[in-house]
Parts: structure tokens; C-alpha cells; sequence
């Protein structure tokens, strides 16, 4: 009796396994292993908003407990919202003394495969950790249909304005907004 009671209470069981917290997961070696960390990590596909996902790995690979999400980000990315992003994620990965990288997805809602918007955001972050120091991951993106990482040629400047100029001052991956963007 109290068997079916204890199986009613709990409902059925499934084979999905416990999700662990991010720090008590073994090391990312690699960008498969960090795709998939972040499959396990967003759960199912479908996103209301875009968003910008930022998981910080120790020295050990290890991923930290705090995994941060920006909401409400810009459909375009440029220039003066990326470098100051890396700028924090720098001081993060840094404070410690023993180093470490910092790890990002961006996601946004639709089917839509990636795009020249998606791609500034890849381009900019990448421009921006190489321009300060930064040990970053590839950059990842997902939508309601798919996961997958930056590939180089999604990284390709094709306008020399998302280059880093030189000056220690990284040019706009796209034109900045003069306003907000409609997303």
C-alpha cells in the first residue's frame, strides 16, 4: 500500500537524468563538450527574447556555479556594448589570480537559421575578448530548432569597421543604433 501510494504521490518515472549544477559537472575539454554543457544547461529549445548567456570555467575547465543571462539585448551588437563586456568578463576570470576563460551563447526565439545579426554579436565578442586578452570559447548560438557553434566563416569580417583598429579601441561589428531596434 504504501508503495502505490509513494508512486502515486510521485508520478511516473522517467529516464532523464538529475541536472547537476554547473560546478559539480566534470571539466569542458572541448567545443562539442561545451555545446553540449549548454544543451543540458538552456533545457528545451524555445526562446521568448534574445538573450546572452555568460558561464565563467575555472583554470580546471570547470564551469562555475554562476551562470548569467542578459535579457533584452540588442538585435545588432556592436562595438561599445562588447567591449565593456569583456571588459567585466576579464576582471571576472582574472580576480582570481589562477586565470580561467569565459564561455557565451547567444539565443534568440524563431526558426530563422543564423543570420547577419546573429553573426555580428559572434563577430563583435570575438573582436572584443582577442582586442583585451580574454580567454574565450568559441561562441555559441541557438535558436528553437537548433545549438551549434560560431563557425569560423560566420566570423569572417566582412566590413573592416568590426576589426580592431589598433588604438585599443575595437571599430562597431555593425552600424551602432541610433535608437533602439525593433526586434
Amino acid at each position: 500500500m504504501r508503495e502505490q501510494l509513494d508512486r502515486d504521490t510521485v508520478g511516473p518515472m522517467t529516464n532523464r537524468p538529475t541536472l547537476r549544477h554547473p560546478h559539480e559537472m566534470p571539466p569542458i575539454r572541448n567545443s562539442e563538450e561545451l555545446c553540449l554543457r549548454w544543451r543540458a544547461l538552456m533545457g528545451p529549445p524555445g526562446f521568448g527574447e534574445p538573450r546572452l548567456w555568460i558561464a565563467f570555467l575555472g583554470p580546471d575547465n570547470v564551469m562555475s556555479a554562476q551562470l548569467t543571462q542578459i535579457e533584452d539585448i540588442p538585435r545588432l551588437a556592436y562595438s561599445k556594448l562588447c567591449g565593456p563586456l569583456l571588459e567585466m568578463c576579464r576582471h571576472v576570470v582574472s580576480r582570481s589570480g589562477a586565470g580561467g576563460s569565459v564561455a557565451m551563447l547567444l539565443t534568440r526565439p524563431g526558426r530563422n537559421p543564423m543570420d547577419d545579426a546573429d553573426r555580428s554579436w559572434g563577430r563583435c565578442l570575438a573582436a572584443a575578448a582577442d582586442n583585451l586578452g580574454v580567454s574565450m570559447w568559441p561562441v555559441h548560438f541557438a535558436n528553437d530548432v537548433e545549438l551549434r557553434v560560431f563557425a569560423p566563416d560566420d566570423l569572417t569580417v566582412k566590413d573592416k569597421r568590426c576589426a580592431s583598429t589598433g588604438s585599443g579601441h575595437i571599430g562597431p561589428c555593425m552600424p551602432q543604433p541610433s535608437q533602439p531596434q525593433d526586434r
